[in-house]
């Protein structure tokens, strides 16, 4: 378990439970939760759902991993926390806003202002992460061909892609 991200996610569940997140901490587990067979069924379901087009992926990170967490419960029989933050990507920052900016446009009840930069994925209970659309995005972003929904998933770190939790919750 990646003891930083770890750390950084029990502090977003407690700024998401004092900011309006469903932020019910259930107990971590140890070991791994998700295998290429169970990351290809959340595939399916997720290409189930937007019906095949799959641009519309690209871009709605806070709809699709919304969507998703009841899905990822019901197949892993595990809690699974919604999570806003940041990541890093090929050594840049993406989506990076200090956490204080976003707390005040969250006391404001600004959640959905366009000037809000997060991204979302889910967080397992043993600090898995899955992201659904990153790597969708930037194949749409660089018009690149794209036949799958390419799926970020294991430790933060995980695809040289390293995420910074700033509010998590249940839903």
């Amino acid at each position: 378990m990646s003891n930083s991200y770890e750390n950084k996610f029990y502090d977003s569940l407690k700024l998401g439970a004092v900011n309006g997140f469903k932020a019910v901490q259930h107990p971590s587990i140890k070991g791994t939760l998700l295998t290429k067979q169970i990351i290809d069924t959340l595939r399916e379901k997720l290409v189930e759902a937007v019906r095949g087009d799959i641009s519309v992926i690209a871009g709605q990170c806070f709809k699709v991993h919304y969507m998703m967490r009841p899905i990822v419960e019901e197949i892993l029989g595990e809690k699974a926390y919604f999570t806003l933050g940041y990541i890093k990507l090929n050594g840049e920052y993406q989506h990076k806003m200090e956490l204080s900016v976003l707390l005040d446009m969250l006391s404001k009840g600004l959640i959905t202002d366009p000037k809000m930069k997060l991204h979302a994925w889910i967080t397992l209970p043993n600090m898995e992460i899955i992201d659904f659309t990153t790597l969708t995005s930037v194949a749409f972003a660089n018009n690149s061909p794209l036949e799958l929904v390419d799926i970020i998933y294991g430790l933060s770190g995980s695809r040289d892609v390293d995420y910074y939790p700033q509010l998590s919750g249940n839903e």
